[in-house]
Order: C-alpha cells, then structure tokens, then sequence
C-alpha cells in the first residue's frame, strides 16, 4: 500500500479559473501533494482539457466528488435537489461518472460520490448500491460512497 497525499481545492481562492491553474497546480506539487481531489462544478467543467493539461504538466492523479442528483446554482449559492426517487439518483450517479472519465481521463483515481437519500429503506439502498457497482465497472471507474445528507 502507498499513501498518496490528496489535496482538496475546495477553500482554494480561485481554484475554478483557469487561468490560475498555474500558480495554484504548481504549488500543490511542490508542495508533495500527488492528486487532487475537486467537485465538477466548482472546477473543471468546461474547461476539460486544460484541466487534464494542467494535471499531466504536473504529473498530478485526480479525485472527483460527485453528487447524486446534484443541484443548481442561484446567486453564486449551491442548492441542494432534496429528489428520493431512486431511478433518479441511479440515473444521476450514471450521467457524473460519465462527465468525470470524459473530463479527468487517465489522471482519475477514483469518484467520491455523496450517494442517494438517507431517508431510503435497505432495499432502496441496497439496490441502488448494486446498480452504482454496475456503473462503476461499465465506465472502468472505483466509486466509494458517502451516505450522509444534509
């Protein structure tokens, strides 16, 4: 086993502009972190290949949080989809783990998913957990689970 230091880039001033990807991926190598871990929305998205640009220059692995049914933003604030509805978390995890092996590519170690609604049943559960395995194995992918919510 290898211990490989993670450095999240939630709290990092800027770390969704691009254009100080520089001085901020730079850092964070020297620095010995060998992966970060960031959230679509708040980093890459649009910006798909400068950000594998940025990760390979600096020979950095990448973890991704995603969400399972997500949620919007209204006046620079995340708000959080309250959905219970199975096939929608399904569905939702499904269209992440996409986006994410489009976006990261060869630099993704694994995704970090705040999965479904605590307010499910075991069977509910246990049957989405089933099917978050099946996606992971369609797209090649490690995906760990968070259960908690809000």
């Amino acid at each position: 086993m290898e211990l490989c230091l993670c450095k999240t880039l939630w709290g990092v001033e800027d770390a969704g502009d691009p254009s100080s990807w520089e001085s901020i991926f730079s850092k964070i190598s020297k620095e010995g972190y060998k992966a970060v871990e960031v959230v679509p929305a708040f980093s890459f998205r649009g910006h798909e290949e400068a950000f594998r640009k940025i990760l390979t220059k600096y020979d950095l692995s990448c973890v991704v949080q995603v969400h399972t049914m997500g949620g919007y933003f209204r006046n620079d604030e995340y708000i959080y989809l309250a959905n219970t509805k199975l096939d929608d978390h399904i569905n939702s995890l499904h269209d992440a783990v996409e986006e994410v092996v489009a976006a990261v590519g060869p630099h993704l170690l694994f995704i970090n998913c705040h999965s479904g609604h605590d307010s499910w049943g075991i069977e509910n559960a246990v049957t989405y957990l089933q099917e978050a395995s099946r996606i992971g194995e369609k797209f090649d992918v490690r995906i760990l689970h968070e259960t908690h919510r809000q």
